[in-house]
């Protein structure tokens, strides 16, 4: 579930978990930490997660992190949002094709350990009948 900011008419951000008001440098690295936020005005409801996290990333592109080339907002805005689409749909077929690797090489390391089973048990088998069998070479010898 996405954590909870709310934007108040003085434009301050309250993060409804933290319980505390929080910048937008903040709402920044937890959203690098892998944490997803959702921004929404405290008087309409209405969501401001796009508009927020759009305006981290301009301030963002004039500070250390190094600008954004102006190439690709030309595009993005040329585009209607598809160069964004294009991208989040070229990540998703990488991601899948990822998966079906690893789903492939779980399915061969599965059929190896199935396989060592298969051998552990056979080895078990021909020691029981190496141990009989030695019992009854000795049971042989007693008789005489």
């Amino acid at each position: 579930m996405a954590r909870l900011i709310k934007r108040y008419e003085n434009r301050k951000l309250y993060d409804t978990a933290a319980k505390r008001y929080i910048s937008l440098e903040e709402i920044a690295e937890l959203v690098r930490a892998g944490e997803e936020v959702t921004v929404i005005d405290n008087a309409s409801g209405a969501d401001l997660t796009a508009p927020t996290l759009a305006k981290i990333i301009l301030e963002e592109q004039s500070g250390s992190r190094g600008p954004i080339p102006p190439q690709f907002f030309h595009e993005l805005l040329r585009s209607g949002g598809q160069l964004v689409d294009s991208g989040v749909a070229r990540l998703q077929r990488n991601l899948d094709r990822l998966m079906e690797a690893s789903l492939g090489r779980l399915a061969r390391v599965r059929e190896t350990q199935e396989e060592v089973e298969r051998l552990r048990k056979r080895l078990k088998r021909l020691e029981e009948i190496i141990d009989q069998m030695n019992r009854e070479g000795h049971d042989g010898d007693e008789s005489k």
